[in-house]
């Protein structure tokens, strides 16, 4: 007969021996209590209720696989989505449709005549709209300083600037380019040197371009790391504008489509005849099954010819419509869906005038031209300043003077215009009241006031006029009798 032995008891505190591989020990930094094979602490949950439970939906969403959009792709929504191109470019028109001002008047001259004769303006907004489509670009400066477009610009020998050439990434071969690998180099893992390839009618020329000769524009950036959905073009110049919009895109699409199905059958005909599902059940030589047909043929030519229905007493035509209620409901919240990804108001993306009581959508438009003011500040003052830079070199002007801004967005209407004219004039008045008090009392004098501001004083006082005729009311009195 066998016997057991008993284990001899463990000291308290002691961990037991376990014998599975998924068993975990316990340690002070771990919890007392584990549930499944993972562990989180910084969750709600509930066990009578079942939150954050295995019977909770809401723990099972996760975030899938994104499609990153290839160039091809990109193209394509381009040309053939109306959305898509208007995402693209109403940005871009945007951030040039005001243009700059620059502070220094000759400055200001010579560089509006310039951007007239090379179209700058024309050629920064293409430039800027293969950046939000492509994720990035070039604008090449045709600067004629005697050398090859492969060796760096020497600035103080430019003899003339002959044309701005955009150009999308698409055009720039990253692998056949030469990179800068010095790390103590300020342009350290930039390119030196370009390797743009021209489609020139039915074929290529591929061209070296010394960085000094061209702008670069930059899209939203990648994270940095390794992803194999995010290849190296990418990485380089940046996300296009239309990724972070696809899925939206890709809905709103949907619901336009099925909207389309709907109206196409938004009307059906019903016809009834009496015993139809016996004469087809019994119907073994297919004469039945003609003479429907025959008779089908024959109430549409009635409808057509004399626009009416003949139909026999056992026969019954009746329209079914179908139900669009709450349709343009569920179209609007579409369309805000695709507008809070982009960043565009609605009334801009759409064109459509603000909806419900009391709308303007005027803080809408701030909070866009507050967006766009700071593309602007952020990627595209740098490389029109190179730009003006080269051409204040060129004309021989000092390039201090390169100091311009963008002009405003926001344009006033025409009473808003006459409001703040009214204002300045009644401001003006005031302030001229203020003057004349002070001078007749004595508190200011009269050089004082034109020194500051910026009025001409006569060198000599103009003596006040002789006083022939008191005034008493509205009489003038006379003071020679």
């Amino acid at each position: 007969m066998e016997t057991k032995t008993t284990p001899a008891p463990r000291k308290p505190g002691r961990p037991r021996k376990t014998t599975t591989a998924s068993a975990v020990q316990h340690t002070d930094t771990q919890p007392k209590e584990i549930l499944g094979s993972s562990i989180r602490q910084d969750n709600w949950e509930n066990t009578m209720t079942g939150l954050g439970q295995l019977q909770d939906k809401a723990t099972k969403t996760r975030y899938s696989y994104s499609d990153v959009l290839t160039q091809d792709v990109l193209t394509e929504m381009y040309v053939g989505g109306g959305l898509a191109a208007r995402i693209v470019n109403v940005v871009a028109d945007d951030m040039t449709r005001e243009w700059l001002w620059l502070d220094d008047e000759e400055t200001r001259k010579v560089v509006e005549s310039v951007s007239q004769e090379l179209g700058i303006e024309e050629n920064v907004n293409t430039a800027l709209r293969w950046q939000r489509l492509n994720g990035g670009s070039l604008v090449v400066i045709g600067a004629m300083d005697g050398r090859k477009v492969d060796q760096p610009l020497d600035i103080k020998k430019i003899k003339s600037i002959e044309y701005l050439r955009p150009v999308s990434r698409n055009s720039v071969d990253l692998g056949a380019s030469e990179w800068n690998t010095d790390e103590n180099s300020p342009r350290f893992g930039k390119i030196e040197k370009y390797n743009i390839r021209y489609k020139i009618f039915n074929g290529y020329k591929d061209v070296m371009v010394h960085w000094t000769r061209v702008v670069e524009f930059h899209n939203d950036p990648c994270p940095s790391g390794k992803f194999s959905s995010i290849d190296d073009s990418t990485t380089y110049w940046g996300m296009s504008s239309l990724q972070v919009v696809n899925e939206s895109l890709r809905d709103i699409g949907g619901v336009s489509q099925s909207t389309v199905n709907i109206l196409y059958d938004f009307v059906s005909g019903v016809y009834k005849f009496k015993n139809l599902g016996q004469l087809i059940a019994t119907d073994e030589d297919g004469s039945a099954q003609a003479g429907l047909v025959k008779r089908m043929n024959a109430i549409n030519a009635s409808k057509s010819i004399i626009n009416a229905i003949v139909l026999d007493t056992d026969e019954q035509y009746d329209k079914q419509y179908t139900t669009v209620a709450g349709l343009p409901e569920i179209i609007d919240r579409y369309m805000l869906q695709l507008s809070g990804s982009s960043g565009i108001p609605v009334t801009r993306l759409y064109g459509r005038s603000p909806a419900g009581l009391n709308a303007t959508g005027e803080s809408d438009l701030r909070n866009y031209y507050d967006l766009i003011e700071a593309q602007q500040r952020n990627r595209l003052y740098n490389p029109l300043s190179y730009i003006i830079k080269l051409i204040l070199a060129w004309k021989g002007i000092d390039e201090g003077k390169c100091t311009f801004s963008f002009n405003s967005l926001y344009q006033l209407t025409e009473t808003e215009k006459s409001e703040l004219a009214k204002t300045d004039a009644e401001t003006e008045q005031i302030k001229t009241n203020t003057y004349i008090n002070q001078i007749s009392n004595g508190l200011r004098d009269i050089t004082e006031i034109a020194e500051e501001n910026g009025w001409s004083v006569p060198e000599e006082p103009i003596p006040p006029e002789p006083a022939t005729k008191a005034t008493s009311g509205d009489n003038p009195v006379n003071t020679d009798e």
